[in-house]
């Protein structure tokens, strides 16, 4: 047999081989060994439903502590939580995250990692607008998957031993991850740079910031309806319930906002639902209008905080540091006094739009920025 037909015989055998697996293991195991389970800037949103369960599920020992919550979560670092803890800690936010998608996530590690004793839910408000979308976007539904060790591992070992395909893994492993690097091994958001002047008008401020036109909405629009804070409220309960049962600290945190963010949420029923969540379990809110959210350059863009301050919001919670009006824990006995106060500012800030046409930010040189 010449060597021709030796290559093309054994080159078609191996990807009849691959292929087969490939099939088999997609039926078997739909988080897939054949996909990428940390690339996290290259996958897609929905996909972070699956690879990020389906890496704790191949490392279910590692973590003692993991971060829930949408695309803000994400800005919270890890290795803070590990200074101030002393718990390995893991980030588990889902791009557009919604409470259907936590209580899944919740209900899957707490069964899943052994040494789990604490879980910190971030809320960004938004979380009660986005349930309908699992009914628009099948990307949106949260299918957990074990990633099993099946018979099929040793086989891929075994080829890849094969000195061509160990070449090629070799030359492949050469070429930097993307979304790998230390910022976002643990799963965090892999964005930290912060803005200039320039990049800060842009993402906060102007073109999709639409800082005027939001602000504007915040102080003379009547809010929309929000029509999931019912279903929203029974999934965190179901949440408290399931740590509660297995032992397991929950730290629930509704994080910094800035201020155009707001448009949409003050309301009677928007400060009824934060009553209502009072009621299920203490938790920390750093989204009132207070000097820190009322400058620009504490955030990524108009709705996401950066990591600096999302680290003073993780020492703020764990007692290393305290800023005033800024990241109170709510519980059922400081409910009531806390609403009145964030209604009395909440009228100030519309003062202030009526009588000058706009509200007044800070900038770096004040106090409420966070370096």
């Amino acid at each position: 047999m010449s060597f021709k037909k030796w290559l093309s015989l054994f080159l078609t055998s191996f990807f009849i081989i691959i292929g087969g697996v490939y099939f088999v293991n997609f039926l078997i195991d739909q988080s897939g060994f054949f996909r990428p389970k940390y690339y996290l800037e290259t996958i897609p949103a929905g996909s972070q439903r699956r690879t990020k369960p389906s890496f704790i599920a191949s490392n279910p020992e590692k973590f003692s502590c993991v971060i829930i919550g949408g695309s803000n979560a994400g800005f919270l670092r890890t290795k803070t939580v590990q200074e101030l803890t002393g718990q390995s800690c893991f980030n588990s936010y889902v791009t557009s995250g919604f409470f259907g998608d936590y209580l899944c996530l919740v209900n899957f590690y707490t069964k899943t990692m052994p040494n789990l004793n604490e879980i910190i839910l971030n809320i960004s408000n938004n979380e009660i607008e986005f349930e309908h979308n699992t009914k628009k976007h099948d990307y949106m539904a949260m299918p957990i998957y074990l990633c099993k060790k099946i018979e099929l591992v040793p086989l891929l070992k075994s080829l890849s031993k094969i000195p061509s395909i160990k070449t090629i893994i070799n030359l492949l492993r050469k070429n930097p991850k993307q979304g790998a690097s230390s910022d976002t091994e643990f799963g965090e958001q892999p964005h930290d740079e912060l803005y200039d002047e320039e990049q800060m008008k842009k993402a906060v401020l102007e073109a999709n910031g639409n800082f005027h036109d939001r602000i504007q909405n915040l102080c003379t629009t009547e809010k929309r309806n929000l029509p999931y804070l019912k279903q929203s409220l029974a999934e965190l309960q179901e949440i408290k319930n399931i740590c509660d049962s297995r032992g397991i600290k929950l730290t629930v945190m509704i994080g910094a906002v800035f201020i155009s963010k707001k448009e949409w949420f003050e309301s009677n029923e928007f400060y009824d639902w934060l009553r209502e969540i009072s009621q299920i379990t203490e938790f920390y809110d750093f989204s009132g209008f207070n000097e820190i959210n009322l400058n620009p350059y504490n955030f990524f863009d108009a709705n996401h905080f950066n990591k600096n301050l999302g680290d003073k919001m993780l020492r703020i919670i764990y007692g290393a540091e305290e800023f005033q009006n800024f990241g109170e824990k709510i519980t059922r006995a400081n409910i009531e006094s806390y609403l009145e106060r964030r209604r009395t500012d909440y009228e100030k800030v519309k003062e202030e739009f009526e009588n000058t046409g706009t509200i007044k930010l800070f900038d770096k040189s004040h106090s409420s920025y966070v370096e």
